[in-house]
């Protein structure tokens, strides 16, 4: 299994085996995105956040700072929800979020492991593919 952190991109794996890539992954396009949870343009920002996401035509959406506003909006797209899964960390306060295409992935596991000593209920939100992990999180910045 390969375990991959991305910012933006795509990833190849040609490590597999020819058996191996007739059953994995063999390209992934990922985006990941802080979508700032702040009020300043809220509204603007997470519609052309949506956009992009729309446009990038991304295999895998990796959201940080998400609150339920962004969720709203998420949910009224009738193209995102048609294209995506969502899947959100369990949080009272901002959190992860991944989106995932629907059409591209059936036979995928999804968890979340919460941060030993997180006082901001933060954790990884992991994506479990075949044969690839893909994983998010936003990490604290106290003090």
């Amino acid at each position: 299994m390969n375990f991959v952190f991305f910012i933006w991109g795509r990833f190849y794996n040609k490590k597999m085996n020819k058996k191996k890539e007739e059953e994995g992954v063999k390209e992934v396009k990922i985006l990941t995105y802080n979508v700032w949870f702040d009020s300043f343009n809220r509204e603007k920002r997470y519609q052309e956040i949506l956009r992009l996401v729309e446009e990038s035509h991304a295999d895998v959406v990796c959201l940080q700072e998400v609150i339920p506003a962004f969720i709203q909006l998420f949910k009224q797209s009738k193209l995102l929800q048609y294209r995506y899964t969502s899947h959100e960390q369990p949080s009272e306060s901002y959190r992860v979020m991944m989106l995932v295409h629907n059409r591209k992935y059936l036979n995928y596991r999804m968890e979340f492991l919460p941060f030993k000593n997180s006082v901001m209920d933060r954790g990884l939100l992991s994506l479990h593919l075949p044969n690839l992990t893909i994983s998010t999180a936003h990490f604290e910045s106290i003090g």
